[in-house]
């Protein structure tokens, strides 16, 4: 047993963001206007006691970002088809490329406020 990286494991608070390096989400726009493939998943807890999920992506396997409420809840659904989260994530690692999500991510405005929000598209 590594003692270094077992005592890893419990202050990187999940797999999903081990070894990676946390990517802001503007970054990720600006870097894959064309869109990204979720390549693993998981969920933080928040400082005010909700949660919300972090994501790994197949264009750039070092690197990891914190979805907002739409990623969350979205990824929330997904996992409710599953008994648990790691039967999720396991299910997912498996699944044909044509079932991964693909995501576009891109800023936008609200008609009604005026606020700045991240527009989530599902591509092919």
């Amino acid at each position: 047993m590594n003692f270094k990286d077992r005592a890893r494991q419990h202050t990187a608070g999940c797999e999903v963001i081990a070894n990676r390096t946390k990517i802001e989400t503007d970054k990720v726009i600006a870097l894959y206007p064309e869109g990204i493939t979720v390549s693993d998943f998981d969920f933080l807890k928040s400082k005010n006691g909700g949660q919300y999920v972090v994501i790994a992506f197949e264009e750039d396997p070092k690197s990891y970002f914190n979805g907002g409420k739409i990623l969350t809840e979205m990824f929330e659904d997904i996992i409710s088809e599953f008994p648990d989260i790691q039967t999720a994530r396991d299910e997912y690692s498996i699944a044909p490329e044509e079932q991964k999500v693909k995501l576009k991510l891109s800023h936008a405005r609200s008609n009604s406020t005026g606020n700045k929000y991240t527009k989530v598209e599902i591509i092919d």
